[in-house]
C-alpha cells in the first residue's frame, strides 16, 4: 500500500505515440528531442519544456522540469498559500491577544489554555476565537506535532461532533484538513475523528474544501488496507457521486478528483462501490470537460475498468460514452488514451450491438487486435466471438454502411474476423434478396480468395458462404 505514491503522478506519454511538441508543433528529430513535463506527463520540446520547478505533492522535492501551462499553475497555488500565510501572522497573533496570550513563541501551557477555550461552550466568543487561532496555528507544519496531541484530538472530534455554531465549526474543519496534509501524522487522525468530516466536505460551496478533502481521502486510501477498506465501507464514493464539481473551471480540483477516483478503482470494494452509485457519469463528464491529459487518462482507466460491470456500461452509453468515446480514439494523439478508448468501445459494445456497427464499435476491435499489447489482442479475441454471433441475422449489415464493413472484415488480416464475416454472411443469404445486396456490393472475390485459405476454419466458412450466395 505504502509504495502506490507513483500510480498518481501524471502518465506518461509514450514516446513514440507523439510526432511533434504538444505546445507548438514543432516536429521531432534526431537532434529535436523529446521531453516529458512532470507535471502532466506530455511531450514537448527542449524550449516549451524549459520551465522548472518543484511540485512536492506529486513527490517532485526538487525543481523538476516542465511546461509553460503547468509552471504558471503551480507558480500560481505557491503563491496564493505564501500570501495567505503572510496574511495570517498578523491576524494570528491579534487573536491571541484576544485571549491574553501575549508570547510571540507559544508554550504548551499556552495550547492548554487553547484548548481549554475551544471546549468551554459557556462562553461562546472565547471558544470562536480559540476555534480561530487553532485553524492559524494548523496552516504551519512545525506546529502538527502539538496539534495531534491526543488529548487535542479529542477536543476537536468533540467540537465536530458537537458545535452547533458554523463558525466554530469550519475552523475546526480547516484545522482537520489542515493536519491531514501532513502524511506523517494520519493515521492518528483517522483514529480520532474518522472520515466523515472529509466527507462532508465534498458538498461543500467552497472549491477549496471539496480539494483538500478529496487530496486527503486518496492519501488515507493509501495508508493501510485496514484503513482504506473502512473508508470504502463508509458513504465516500456516494457523496462524490451527489456532491457538484465545477468540472473544468477549475484545474487543480479535477486533477483531485480523478486522482481520488483512479485511487477507488485501484481496490475491488471501491470498484463495486462506483458501479453500485452510478459514477460513470460523473467520471464521463470529467473526461470530457478536462483539458488536461493527466486526468483525461485516469477517468479513461476507471472508465475501462467500470465497463467489466454491466450496469455501469448501460450508463456509460446512456450518458453518450459511446460517441466520447469514438471521440477520444480519433481525434487525440495521446496512444494510451486511444487505447483505453478503444477497449471501453469494445466493452461496450456487447450492451448495443446494433449501434457497434455504426459507432466505431469495429474500428475498435480492429485496433486491439493490432495492438502490441497482448491483454488488448486477448479482449478482442473475448468480445469478436460472442459480438459477432449476436449480429449475425442483424439487418443493419444490409446498409451502405454495413455491406461496407462487410467487404472490409472479409479482406481483413485476422482469420477470427474474417471467419465471423463469413457466417455472417452464410445467415444473411438466406433470402434471394439478401443475396442480391451482398453481390452487389461485391464479396464474392474475397470470398473466393478466402476459400483458399491455409486457416481450416476461415476457408470452411468461406467457401459455405460463397456456395450459399451462388445457389
Amino acid at each position: 500500500m505504502t509504495n502506490k505514491i507513483e500510480v498518481f503522478r501524471p502518465v506518461w506519454e509514450e514516446d513514440n505515440q507523439a510526432n511533434s511538441c504538444y505546445n507548438c508543433g514543432t516536429k521531432f528529430t534526431f537532434t529535436k528531442r523529446r521531453h516529458h513535463c512532470r507535471l502532466c506527463g506530455n511531450i514537448f520540446c527542449n524550449t516549451c519544456s524549459s520551465y522548472r520547478i518543484t511540485a512536492s505533492h506529486l513527490g517532485y522535492h526538487n525543481a523538476v522540469r516542465c511546461c509553460k501551462e503547468c509552471y504558471q499553475l503551480e507558480k500560481e497555488g505557491i503563491e496564493a498559500k505564501s500570501n495567505l500565510k503572510e496574511a495570517m501572522q498578523t491576524n494570528f497573533h491579534q487573536t491571541l491577544k484576544a485571549l491574553g496570550i501575549e508570547n510571540e513563541e507559544l508554550q504548551i501551557s499556552d495550547y492548554n489554555l487553547l484548548f481549554e477555550k475551544l471546549a468551554n461552550t459557556k462562553e461562546p466568543l472565547d471558544q470562536e476565537i480559540a476555534a480561530k487561532a487553532i485553524s492559524y496555528l494548523s496552516f504551519d507544519e512545525q506546529n502538527h506535532w502539538i496539534l495531534v496531541k491526543n488529548v487535542y484530538l479529542t477536543q476537536i472530534n468533540f467540537v465536530l461532533q458537537n458545535s452547533e455554531n458554523k463558525k466554530i465549526f469550519d475552523k475546526i474543519k480547516l484545522t482537520v484538513l489542515n493536519l491531514s496534509m501532513n502524511k506523517q501524522f494520519q493515521p492518528r487522525l483517522v483514529r480520532a475523528v474518522g472520515f466523515q468530516p472529509f466527507i462532508d466536505l465534498l458538498s461543500e460551496d467552497t472549491e477549496k474544501f471539496k480539494l483538500l478533502a478529496l487530496t486527503s481521502l486518496a492519501d488515507f486510501l493509501r495508508l493501510n488496507e485496514y484503513i482504506a477498506e473502512k473508508l470504502l465501507s463508509s458513504d465516500c464514493v456516494s457523496a462524490l457521486v451527489n456532491a457538484d464539481f465545477p468540472f473544468g473551471a477549475n484545474q487543480y480540483l479535477d486533477r483531485a478528483l480523478s486522482i481520488f477516483l483512479y485511487s477507488v478503482s485501484d481496490f475491488k470494494r471501491g470498484l463495486e462501490e462506483l458501479d453500485t452509485h452510478n459514477a460513470a457519469g460523473l467520471i464521463i463528464t470529467l473526461l470530457v470537460n478536462s483539458e488536461l491529459m493527466d486526468i483525461k487518462l485516469n477517468a479513461a482507466h476507471v472508465l475501462h475498468l467500470l465497463a467489466d460491470h454491466p450496469r455501469s456500461r448501460k450508463l456509460i452509453i446512456k450518458k453518450d460514452g459511446m460517441n466520447v468515446m469514438k471521440n477520444n480514439a480519433i481525434n487525440t494523439e495521446s496512444g494510451k488514451l486511444v487505447r483505453l478508448s478503444c477497449r471501453i468501445l469494445a466493452k461496450i459494445s456487447i450492451e448495443i450491438p446494433e449501434s457497434f456497427i455504426q459507432n466505431q464499435g469495429i474500428s475498435a476491435l480492429i485496433s486491439l487486435l493490432r495492438s502490441k499489447h497482448q491483454s488488448d489482442k486477448a479482449l478482442a479475441e473475448l468480445i469478436i466471438p460472442q459480438l459477432f454471433t449476436e449480429l449475425e441475422n442483424s439487418p443493419m449489415w444490409l446498409k451502405p454502411k454495413g455491406l461496407k464493413w462487410l467487404v472490409r472484415l472479409i479482406k481483413s488480416d485476422f482469420p477470427l474476423i474474417q471467419k465471423h464475416a463469413a457466417l455472417i454472411m452464410v445467415s444473411q443469404a438466406a433470402s434471394n434478396e439478401n443475396k442480391i445486396h451482398l453481390v452487389c456490393a461485391g464479396v464474392l472475390i474475397p470470398l473466393t480468395e478466402l476459400a483458399m485459405s491455409d486457416n481450416e476454419q476461415v476457408r470452411l466458412a468461406a467457401k459455405c458462404a460463397r456456395g450459399m450466395l451462388l445457389l
